[in-house]
């Protein structure tokens, strides 16, 4: 019961604030290894968690598009958690960028996340949807209110084959 009223109290929140749910601002950068635990320090500071072991996690994230090659397409992601196979699978939409504030160096896009089943590959398969590509992502997670920081590496081509095994 808490948890719900905690949850209706943040929707309330985000409503008042004009903070839209489905909206995402996406700010993204690359960071040199060299770089990385300093990085990983500074965050640790400044998130809400700064006193737990950072969050960590492991994913491998397949796209699928659904239409024309060269037209207007539909674009979903399904993620699915390596390190925790329990967890349900994760369906995204993301819209297109949003013409915003150009003093701002982010991006605001809607974006739609949906918990799902292992079998979502093969429904959105049969509706025609067809696999591009896909990925594994590894790396650590920080949460500042309703802020999420992702810090992680891509991994693409003979590291995935070696997780597939």
């Amino acid at each position: 019961m808490c948890a719900a009223v905690s949850a209706q109290e943040m929707l309330q929140a985000a409503i008042q604030t004009k903070v839209v749910p489905n909206q995402e601002y996406l700010l993204q950068g690359s960071v040199l290894d060299s770089a990385k635990d300093v990085l990983i320090h500074r965050l640790r500071g400044l998130a809400d968690n700064v006193d737990e072991q950072v969050e960590t996690f492991h994913d491998r994230e397949r796209v699928l598009t659904l239409g024309p090659a060269g037209g207007q397409s539909l674009t979903l992601y399904v993620r699915q958690a390596v390190d925790h196979p329990d967890v349900p699978w994760t369906m995204r939409y993301i819209g297109q960028p949003e013409v915003g504030d150009k003093s701002r160096p982010t991006v605001l896009r809607n974006s739609i996340d949906v918990g799902c089943t292992p079998n979502v590959l093969e429904f959105l398969s049969e509706m025609g949807f067809k696999q591009e590509y896909e990925y594994m992502s590894k790396g650590f997670m920080f949460r500042k209110g309703r802020m999420k920081i992702l810090v992680y590496k891509i991994y693409k081509g003979p590291e995935l084959a070696r997780e597939r095994c």
